[in-house]
């Protein structure tokens, strides 16, 4: 389902967008026919991930952000290591930890009135916590990182998954199998994080929240808007945490927080909000 009709125009404004970055502006109108089908679609999940598939289709590329994803790591790589410093002198505080993961969500390329802002100082904004933290991990043993985008995951593995193993959690990294905008799949993934964390590749370029097997963690923690969507659209009663900023001007209506403000929600909370809209 769509959370409204108005979320169709990020789709739209994604994927051209997605041709005029990558330069190959003569194919819009090709893309824009490719697309009249999928907007019935009455899954964004769904939508979202056929219209990236045009995408490939049409500039004949499995991973058209290979070369973006590569320099956005980097561009990572120069302030993931200073912080895991502070965090490891703070014994790996969790609040401190699941605020550098949820600040990281800055980096994106193609939300509707996204404004980007400078990582090093996004990196110290204020997080909304909708919950005592605390007390949610309590009966948590086994928990569950679904990966959203490259620069950033480097956030939530090196600082909140290392954070959480110090602190005797069991943690799973979840990422799609293929491909899908700037988000991490496993060739992605340095070395250093794959020694150290079980990894789950979901069997296709969709949200983990259409594969049964996250059924089977105490705990997931969900980053970004894409899996916020799949797991309203798709779920229940699950134990998510979301991470996300809210980069569109729609969520941050929804929510009443002004846009890109830090939020760390759950799943009933985001249903119960939406519910009333």
């Amino acid at each position: 389902m769509w959370i409204c009709e108005e979320c169709k125009l990020c789709l739209i404004s994604s994927r051209v967008g997605d041709l005029i970055r990558l330069n190959y502006s003569k194919y819009i109108s090709k893309l824009l026919i490719k697309l009249t089908r999928i907007l019935t679609l009455n899954s964004r999940t769904i939508a979202f991930v056929k219209s990236f598939n045009v995408i490939k289709e049409l500039i004949k590329s499995n991973d058209p952000y290979e070369n973006v994803k590569i320099e956005l790591n980097k561009l990572s790589e120069e302030y993931v290591y200073k912080i895991y410093e502070e965090v490891a002198r703070s014994n790996y505080n969790i609040i401190k930890a699941f605020k550098y993961s949820i600040n990281a969500n800055i980096i994106d390329t193609s939300v509707l009135d996204y404004e980007q802002k400078n990582l090093n100082e996004a990196l110290n904004d204020n997080v909304i916590f909708s919950l005592d933290l605390k007390n949610y991990l309590n009966n948590c043993k086994n928990i569950a990182i679904i990966l959203d985008n490259c620069g950033e995951f480097l956030f939530d593995t090196l600082i909140l998954g290392e954070s959480l193993r110090k602190n005797n959690f069991n943690v799973t990294l979840i990422v799609r199998k293929e491909p899908y905008e700037i988000d991490v799949v496993l060739k992605d993934i340095p070395s250093e994080v794959k020694h150290k964390f079980n990894i789950l590749e979901i069997n296709n370029q969709y949200s983990a929240f259409l594969d049964y097997r996250i059924e089977n963690f105490d705990l997931i923690i969900a980053k970004g808007i894409a899996n916020l969507e799949a797991a309203y659209e798709f779920y229940n009663k699950l134990n998510v945490l979301h991470l996300l900023r809210l980069k569109c001007s729609i969520l941050s209506k929804i929510f009443k927080l002004s846009k890109n403000t830090s939020v760390i929600v759950s799943l009933k909370d985001v249903k119960n909000t939406l519910r009333k809209l």
